[in-house]
This record gives structure tokens, C-alpha cells and sequence, in this order.
């Protein structure tokens, strides 16, 4: 689950970059960093993974979709390493604040010292059904359905 599906969540994000990635940065890639950075959005205000803010119900949704691109276009610059490290510090500083924001105003309570760890040291979240297939990102083809191998 994610707050940016599709197409339109992989143009945000890219679009959030500065439209610094290159055009052949895969949109399987930029779709889990947004599933990463859901999970870091879920986490952050301590809520299950399967509990997203719903639109229309909860007044912290359009604020979330918005800090889920934040987050993600900062892990995608993160690959480019210190050529890009401006925009990323910028990405990295503004979804720190945003996240404040969201844990403040749904009385989540979490430290400063957390908010710190959960934009900056956490691990991305492993969506990859079978660890050991190699390299990531390759498809997975069944019987009856594609799959995705993040």
C-alpha cells in the first residue's frame, strides 16, 4: 500500500527530484522508494502498515502523499551519491520537518532524536519476496502473474 500509485506517483517523484534523474532511471525502482517511504511514513507516526490515512476522513492524508514524494525523491537522488548532495540535504531536511509536523498532529509520541533516525539511519524496507535472486529489480515470472522483485 502506498499513497502514490502508478504513473502519477512515479512523475511526482520525479518532479520532487528537480527532474535530476535521468530519463532511463527505471520506474520499477522509483516505486519502491515509494513503498520505502510509505512504510517510513507509517512508522514515523506509529501506525500499522495496513492503517493509511484515508482521504476525505483524515485532514493529515494530502499531507502524507505529499511527504511520501518528499521521501522518496530523497532515496532516489541517494544513488547519484555527493554529485547531487545539495538536493538531496534540501529532500532530507524538508521531509524531517514535514514528519515532525505529521507526528505532532496526530499525537504520535515520538522524540526528536526517532524523527532523526527514521529519516536518516533506518534501513529501506526489503519488498523483495526472494532475497536471493539476483540483481534487483529483475521480474519474476508465475505461472499466472508477473511480479516484481524489489
Amino acid at each position: 500500500m502506498v499513497y502514490n500509485t502508478g504513473q502519477p506517483g512515479i512523475d511526482a517523484v520525479r518532479l520532487a527530484t528537480g527532474n535530476l534523474l535521468p530519463a532511463d532511471y527505471p520506474d520499477t525502482a522509483i516505486t519502491g522508494k515509494i513503498k520505502s517511504a510509505y512504510s517510513k511514513i507509517q512508522l514515523g507516526v506509529q501506525r500499522d502498515l495496513v492503517t493509511p490515512f484515508i482521504d476525505g476522513t483524515d485532514v493529515a492524508y494530502d499531507h502524507a502523499v505529499q511527504l511520501e514524494i518528499t521521501i522518496a525523491a530523497m532515496y532516489c537522488l541517494k544513488a547519484y551519491g555527493p554529485e547531487f548532495l545539495d538536493k538531496i540535504n534540501e529532500l532530507k531536511s524538508e521531509a524531517k520537518d514535514d514528519l515532525q509536523i505529521l507526528i505532532e498532529g496526530t499525537g504520535a509520541t515520538v522524540t526528536e532524536d526517532a524523527i532523526e533516525e527514521i529519516i536518516e539511519r533506518t534501513e529501506f524496507k526489503s519488498w523483495n519476496k526472494n532475497p536471493t535472486l539476483s540483481p534487483p529489480n529483475r521480474m519474476l515470472r508465475t505461472p499466472n502473474r508477473i511480479e516484481a522483485n524489489f
